[in-house]
């Protein structure tokens, strides 16, 4: 989701390393029904999400934080909707 010309960080590259298998196991987790996994999944990635946002992604350009920001929103959909049909 990042301008090409943007350099990112080693250590932003390697949060978002980390965060990518953390929240494919939640999605995968939820389609499963493992909630449980799903559970330790979301909770193990929500504050390197929170860190990552607030961290490296405050000075971001305006396209780029509208993306950042839909892309939160789907995702805040998608938690409430399975929280709700659990």
């Amino acid at each position: 989701m990042h301008k090409r010309d943007r350099i990112v960080p080693k250590k932003e590259k390697l949060l978002h390393a980390i965060i990518l298998p953390l929240m494919a196991g939640f999605i995968i987790s939820v389609y499963l029904g493992y909630h449980k996994i799903a559970f330790t999944h979301l909770i193990i990635s929500f504050p390197l999400m929170i860190i990552d946002e607030f961290i490296y992604h405050k000075n971001l350009h305006p396209k780029e934080v509208k993306v950042h920001r839909l892309a939160g929103i789907a995702l805040t959909v998608f938690i409430g909707y399975w929280l709700w049909t659990i």
